[in-house]
């Protein structure tokens, strides 16, 4: 298993689909890359680049305080 990870290779996608941008491609083989350095450092940046190569990404989320949330960090911190 360990052997077929070091040796994958992003398939050209150019190939099977003449449809795809070569910016796409460009995109998902870094975000593919084996070595995590050569990977996006974020998943903003992963959107960022997306966007770039003209794919629409959707709305961005909002973050929402949640008492919950809040109320746990506080607990944890109770017994830290």
């Amino acid at each position: 298993m360990v052997r077929g990870q070091i040796g994958f290779t992003l398939p050209d996608i150019a190939a099977a689909r003449d449809d795809v941008p070569e910016d796409l491609e460009h995109v998902l083989r870094r975000a593919c890359a084996f070595d995590p350095a050569e990977r996006f450092p974020h998943a903003a940046a992963f959107r960022d680049a997306l966007e770039g190569a003209g794919f629409q990404t959707g709305e961005r989320p909002v973050v929402v305080e949640d008492e919950r949330v809040n109320f746990l960090a506080r607990l944890r911190r109770l017994f830290e």
